[in-house]
């Protein structure tokens, strides 16, 4: 059960290990935050992984159970500080998955060791009550 931004990062960050490229991937998660499924989605360069909105929303379309999804990408660098890119591309996740009504309940960076960045921790993203 992913109840909060340090356990998704604790569950999730094993599932993209040490990389020297970037790499993103979204978690299906339903009502209850179970993990349904984890799809990775994109495996890019050092400094970038191309993503589209369909890419994104459609496993959780597709996974049945699914009412929420968070997105996870790591930085090589180790450094899990969000770029203008990694900001620009949360909010327009989050700008979709309103409209699909499959909301993004946090966007998290993974860097090196435990470290992590969460949108939804820094205020940058807002999420439903139940996602702590």
């Amino acid at each position: 059960t992913l109840t909060a931004p340090s356990v998704a990062a604790t569950a999730l960050a094993p599932l993209i290990p040490d990389q020297v490229v970037e790499v993103f991937g979204v978690a299906c998660v339903s009502t209850r935050l179970r993990l349904l499924a984890w799809h990775l989605l994109s495996r890019g360069t050092r400094a970038s992984a191309p993503v589209s909105m369909p890419d994104v929303f459609l496993p959780g379309c597709l996974t049945p159970g699914t009412t929420a999804l968070i997105v996870v990408h790591n930085h090589p660098s180790g450094n899990p500080t969000p770029s203008p890119d990694d900001v620009a591309l949360t909010r327009r996740l989050q700008s979709a998955g309103a409209i699909l009504d499959l909301p993004l309940l946090d966007h998290l960076i993974v860097g090196e060791g435990e470290r992590y960045y969460s949108f939804r921790e820094s205020g940058a993203l807002t999420a439903p009550q139940s996602w702590l």
